[in-house]
């Protein structure tokens, strides 16, 4: 307790130091937005009246009450706005902070809500984007107080230079760039992407798999039993909710597997298949391994640790499919004809080049 004391005392002053730091920038920068605006309704009221021909569109959801005046309204703005970025104006932004003080809790739980925030998180690659947005304003936090309370908790490792939080944010990014992204490298894991039957299950286990994180060791609860009760409060079905606690749940399997044991061992694969259950589980599970090892930052990933996961994937997938009587003699084969390549070929190719070829 003595050692953890002083540790946890200064994970808390980081985390208010960051937090302080967060609402000058922000206090400046709004300053600095209504400056602007009044210049520029200045210099508007001096340009000929009809040069304006439209008004903003922002400007139009704001007449009346209802237009803005709930937290479902402003999810649906939130979901709308990751189509049309213009829509969420700083005119907009403005209404909801000033609006926000007035809502209850309760007002966050609608069920015509979370089907909003689910829809969202379907938007491939557009996700993100919105979910940062929603974090500036206060407005995610508050509908998930599970990542609220990860708001710039530090991560107390030399190795590691972003907060929780964002490394959550982090984490998102990469799935989204992963959907875009024209790299060759990428094609593969695009391909399992797009076999995944509901990718929101991805978001939804990549917000919510530190949930459990405290500063505080000694009282840090299991991740997927803080998982439950969010996805419990935003109703999702069943079969959903164990697919995501599963991903929560198992996060480090297959990087835990395929960087640190032996492959061709049947009994650590039987353990991998009984873990992961299904094909689309472990689809899944690729992609939040291969999101965490790429954006970790206690070792850089290269193609030797892509080699592996991928060689993991292969292995598992055949087993779930066929058994081990068709999978393990073909593995075998190719073991035998990649290690002759190498010995021929080793002078005039890296060996990461004739891994990745074999792959």
């Amino acid at each position: 307790g003595s050692i953890e004391q002083p540790a946890i005392a200064a994970g808390s002053l980081v985390r208010d130091t960051a937090r302080r730091r967060r609402q000058v920038h922000q206090i400046v920068r709004r300053y600095l937005r209504c400056s602007r605006q009044d210049v520029n309704a200045r210099s508007d009221s001096a340009k000929i009246r009809y040069l304006k021909l439209t008004t903003p569109a922002s400007i139009d959801l704001l007449e009346g009450k209802e237009a803005s005046g709930t937290p479902e309204r402003w999810m649906k703005l939130f979901r709308f706005g990751q189509t049309e970025p213009a829509l969420f104006s700083d005119e907009l932004e403005a209404a909801l902070l000033a609006q926000f003080p007035t809502w209850r809790f309760e007002a966050f739980s609608s069920p015509a809500m979370h089907t909003e925030f689910r829809l969202m998180l379907k938007q491939k690659g557009r996700v993100g984007s919105t979910l940062r947005r929603m974090r500036e304003t206060g407005f995610l936090g508050r509908y998930l107080p599970e990542i609220g309370r990860l708001d710039c908790l530090p991560q107390l490792d030399p190795c590691r230079k972003y907060t929780i939080d964002e490394q959550v944010f982090k984490s998102i990014d990469a799935l989204d760039d992963m959907v875009a992204s024209p790299g060759v490298s990428m094609h593969d894991y695009q391909r399992v992407l797009d076999q995944v039957a509901d990718a929101s299950l991805i978001y939804l286990a990549l917000l919510l798999r530190h949930g459990g994180f405290r500063l505080d060791p000694r009282h840090a609860p299991r991740h997927d039993a803080i998982a439950a009760c969010p996805l419990r409060r935003l109703h999702v079905e069943s079969e959903s909710q164990e697919k995501v606690l599963l991903l929560v749940r198992e996060q480090r399997l297959l990087a835990e597997v395929s960087q640190r044991r032996d492959l061709d061992d049947p009994f650590i694969l039987q353990e991998v298949c009984d873990a992961v259950e299904t094909a689309d589980n472990l689809n899944m599970l690729l992609l939040l391994t291969y999101i965490g090892l790429q954006s970790s930052e206690e070792e850089g990933w290269n193609e030797r640790k892509d080699f592996l996961l991928w060689s993991l994937y292969f292995k598992v997938f055949d087993r779930m499919m066929f058994g081990d009587e068709i999978s393990e003699p073909e593995y075998a084969q190719v073991a035998v004809i990649q290690q002759r390549v190498l010995e021929q070929l080793g002078t005039e190719f890296e060996t990461d080049a004739v891994l990745r070829h074999f792959l």
